[in-house]
């Protein structure tokens, strides 16, 4: 699972959302959970955030098998409010630069219960 934080560009982190993630990680053992952290706006100007989600997505298809040991066609990629977008953008770089798919997208405007509304 690839989840990028929602916070409308400006604020929020990983850490603020871990009262949903923690769930995701107790209540599926076996899935690895990746939370990206972006650089925020204002102090950092777009395409920053974007560049930021899109590379660590980038590495963890070239990555996860030899790392974490499953294939990059089982990723899903989570995002809320302003990180449903990032990942969506991130996702389709990717795939345009090396080629693939992914498992799924979850895309939702609040996640803070830890189920997609």
């Amino acid at each position: 699972i690839v989840h990028v934080h929602g916070g409308g560009f400006i604020a929020m982190s990983s850490g603020s959302h871990q009262n949903y993630t923690r769930i995701w990680a107790k209540n599926m053992p076996r899935a690895v959970i990746c939370s990206i952290d972006y650089r925020l706006s204002p102090k950092t100007r777009f395409p920053g955030a974007l560049d930021d989600v899109w590379q660590a997505y980038f590495w963890l298809i070239l990555n996860c098998k030899d790392y974490f040991g499953f294939e990059p066609k089982n990723v899903v990629l989570v995002g809320d409010s302003a990180g449903m977008v990032l990942p969506s953008n991130g996702a389709g770089i990717t795939i345009a630069m090396i080629g693939g798919r992914i498992a799924g997208q979850v895309i939702s405007e609040h996640l803070a219960s830890g189920i997609p509304l």
